[in-house]
């Protein structure tokens, strides 16, 4: 928890600078397993969305206190693959300029209770579409993987240390498998 705090402070700070922030994170299933006593990762993907529903409540008010020791309000911005779909990207877009104009941070997270694809659970793949649909200027990935690599699992595997133009590079991006308890893919 030491770490979150700082990081935290630091997307506060950003904020109250007047650097729009969008801060996506995962934690839901995990913060779930946690409440439930639930040791092992389940497999089953309906069991894995049932905990989630215990989890996000627990993640957001973990959220919440944090950012209140900082006088920064926070509001939450869950997301389906559809809200990505050309058709619907206006809309989805549309929430941030109110939340700009009353300060508060978006804190986004995938909607693990009711989907079923993994592109929208994963919020490695989240934070990107984020990204593009905000025309972020700077995207930061804060991941228990090594990082971001190219070619994943074959002999031309490589760190990237840094990625200057998203599409270009991430286009021969593979997927992991993630870890014990989260489901994060970008590698």
């Amino acid at each position: 928890k030491p770490n979150i705090v700082s990081i935290v402070e630091d997307l506060s700070t950003l904020y109250q600078s007047r650097i729009d922030v969008y801060f996506v994170t995962s934690g839901a299933i995990p913060a779930g397993m946690n409440k439930l006593g639930i040791t092992e990762k389940p497999t089953d993907v309906d069991r894995l969305r049932a905990i989630s529903t215990a989890g996000q409540p627990q993640l957001m008010a973990m959220y919440s206190q944090l950012f209140d020791i900082f006088n920064q309000n926070i509001g939450q911005v869950v997301y389906e693959d559809l809200d990505f779909k050309s058709q619907q990207e206006e809309s989805t877009k549309a929430i941030y300029a109110p939340m700009r104009e009353l300060r508060i941070i978006p804190v986004i997270n995938a909607n693990d209770s009711t989907t079923r694809s993994e592109a929208t659970q994963d919020n490695d793949h989240l934070a990107y579409q984020v990204a593009k649909l905000v025309n972020a200027d700077l995207t930061i990935f804060l991941t228990s993987s090594e990082g971001l690599f190219r070619n994943f699992g074959t002999p031309e595997q490589k760190l990237l240390t840094e990625v200057k133009y998203i599409e270009h590079e991430l286009r021969n991006v593979q997927n992991g498998k993630g870890t014990q308890t989260h489901t994060g893919s970008a590698r």
